[in-house]
């Protein structure tokens, strides 16, 4: 009897096993030195991409707690790596897509993270925004050199400063270039040093445009290049004054939030995109402050721009006049 039930256990497990090694697509791993198929990533990427924005419904999730939109936003992220984490350690011929492939599954990974972080605005911003920068970038990469299956209308949602879906916690969902505000209070038109009153659903801020800078240090310069070599980070040097506003993440205003409220524009007229990176600040203006209220501070406002660039011009809707900065 105990032979015939060590035999049925020895069947049991091999049977196991066997449903375990069939269970899963065979993805090449970088141990074996076989390389992974490509067009087989490229169907994964696709279904992932079109399944995530079939299930984006944020009129449904507009009154959520934050805690409940992170799960929303989780579940999203889930429909990507649910077809394509399985290539995390799988290594494609074509160098240039393989490290692509990587760079979008890290993207994702790092969106996923970011709604674990909710509470910590700074870590949530930098997480997601880079996730999404990174996604768009390589969505029209792919699809332009690589012939990545998904519709031209689906890419022309990723092209540019366009984020189909780039949420934030505690204000308004809206993304680069458009303001994340539900009123500006209307007054006296842009000018240098001046400040311009703002208020939005959250209470009422104060922000100063004072001048724009390159961002020279070698972390913003590794940054950047992480992006492409055309790449690069500026600054919009500013004062804020926080008067009352408050939001559901904690009683301050984030500098990354202020962004969302101007628009901001290269010499050739092009949008550029604000930055929820964190990094060196020069001594005077912060990056990535956070302004309690009743305080004033110096902040340094980042965004992407290209090589090249000589001079941005800022607006703000519902205000006349633009400033227009060297950069320095």
């Amino acid at each position: 009897m105990k032979t015939i039930k060590k035999l049925i256990s020895s069947i049991l497990i091999i049977f196991l096993f066997f449903l375990a090694a069939c269970g899963t697509t065979p993805v090449a791993k970088a141990d074996t030195g076989e390389y992974a198929d490509q067009d087989a990533f490229l169907k994964a990427m696709a279904k992932g991409i079109q399944t995530r924005l079939s299930n984006v419904d944020d009129a449904k999730h507009a009154n959520d707690t934050d805690e409940q939109r992170a799960a929303y936003y989780s579940r999203l992220v889930k429909y990507e790596l649910d077809q394509i984490e399985k290539y995390d350690d799988a290594i494609f011929e074509d160098s240039k897509f393989d490290v692509l492939a990587h760079h979008y599954i890290h993207a994702c990974q790092m969106q996923a993270t970011a709604t674990e972080n909710v509470r910590n605005a700074t870590l949530y911003n930098a997480l997601w925004d880079g996730g999404s920068t990174a996604r768009r970038g390589i969505i029209v990469t792919m699809y332009e050199q690589y012939d990545l299956p998904i519709d031209s209308g689906m890419v022309d949602n990723y092209r540019g400063n366009a984020s189909t879906f780039n949420p934030t916690f505690g204000s308004t969902n809206n993304s680069t270039p458009q303001t994340s505000n539900d009123s500006v209070s209307k007054g006296k038109p842009l000018a240098l040093g001046e400040p311009i009153e703002i208020t939005t659903k959250d209470g009422t801020f104060k922000i100063a445009i004072e001048s724009a800078h390159f961002l020279t240090d070698e972390k913003w310069m590794t940054l950047a290049k992480q992006r492409g070599d055309n790449c690069i980070f500026i600054s919009v040097h500013g004062v804020i004054e926080n008067i009352n506003y408050k939001d559901s993440v904690g009683d301050y205003l984030r500098t990354y939030f202020v962004q969302q409220n101007l628009i901001v524009a290269d010499q050739d007229g092009f949008g550029l995109e604000s930055s929820g990176w964190s990094g060196p600040s020069d001594g005077l203006y912060e990056v990535s402050a956070d302004t309690l209220v009743g305080e004033k501070k110096r902040v340094s406002m980042v965004y992407y721009a290209n090589v090249g660039i000589e001079s941005v011009t800022i607006s703000i809707p519902g205000y006349e006049g633009t400033i227009t900065l060297p950069i320095a």
